[in-house]
């Protein structure tokens, strides 16, 4: 019997955590949503990330920018 988490994997949906995605990964795409969203708060642009880039990043991540 196989677990959910295991075709999660299959299907290339990784969590937040597999991506283990850096400051220095997103700075480039958080320049360009900064430029297009001035005003956007730390869970918008977390939103924006996911929904645009399909990237998913911790909110511990977003404080640096």
């Amino acid at each position: 019997m196989r677990r959910f988490s295991d075709y999660m994997v299959e299907a290339g949906l990784l969590g937040t955590r597999k991506l283990n995605l850096g400051v220095n990964d997103i700075a480039p795409v958080m320049a360009e949503l900064r430029e297009m969203f001035p005003v956007a708060g730390v869970r918008e642009m977390k939103s924006l990330l996911f929904h645009e880039q399909q990237m998913k990043v911790t909110r511990y991540i977003m404080v640096y920018f």
